[in-house]
């Protein structure tokens, strides 16, 4: 028969078990705080109703930043995160799909299908078409006078782009920069041009955007940093 001693013993032993069990593994928000969260998300960024989304668990292997790289050294803890999705019929992918941190509840990150974008008017499938036709591989091609990249800013996305972002999260408060990262294009979108920006704000926010050209529609937003109070 144990003593009281040893069942004093095993009890407080269970305990600091149980709490060091506890403080490892965080708490998660829990699926219907992530769907709430990446549903308003989406529906502010795309101006639309959604009420009801598919949600989905996911741990990714963690990351450290050295001198502005990333580096996993495998000790890192786990990047946890849902994800809100609203199903495409006889599609893999989702109309609209959202990611919510699963340990804060922040929805960070939205995007749409292309199979919402609107249809070019004839003007700009022509200039799309265009612009596709150029050659900015061939070693002829003079990137002194970069007639590709000309083509894309006279419309003016990078404009379009802070003044959506603007708009939809930070009224009325000026930006600092709007910095491109990249245009691209493929089988699936082309004659179209998706272009990215990163908005930087005064009050610390940052967000990172892509436009569909030319078109000049939003299709995706990142919540990089919120602002600093």
């Amino acid at each position: 028969m144990k003593s009281t001693f040893q069942r004093a013993t095993i009890l407080l032993a269970a305990l600091i078990t149980a709490s060091m069990a506890f403080s490892c593994t965080p708490r998660l928000v829990g699926e219907k705080k992530a769907k709430e969260a990446g549903l308003a998300l989406i529906n502010r960024a795309f101006d639309v109703n959604e009420t009801d989304a598919e949600v989905t668990y996911a741990e990714y292997a963690g990351f450290s930043y050295v001198n502005g790289a990333i580096v996993q050294y495998g000790t890192e803890e786990p990047v946890r995160v849902y994800s809100v999705s609203i199903p495409q019929e006889n599609s893999e992918n989702p109309l609209y799909y959202a990611m919510v941190n699963a340990e804060t509840g922040f929805a960070y990150h939205a995007e749409k299908s292309e199979s919402l974008l609107s249809p070019m008017s004839a003007e700009q499938q022509k200039q799309a078409e265009e612009l596709a036709s150029i050659d900015v591989f061939s070693s002829e091609y003079d990137f002194s006078v970069d007639e590709y990249q000309k083509t894309l800013n006279e419309s003016n996305p990078a404009g379009a782009a802070a003044e959506w972002v603007t708009e939809k999260f930070c009224p009325g408060e000026p930006t600092i920069a709007t910095l491109e990262n990249g245009s691209m294009s493929d089988s699936v979108i082309a004659p179209r041009v998706c272009l990215e920006y990163s908005i930087v704000f005064v009050d610390g926010a940052v967000y990172q955007v892509s436009i569909s050209w030319p078109t000049m529609e939003i299709q995706m937003v990142s919540i990089l940093s919120q602002n600093v109070q």
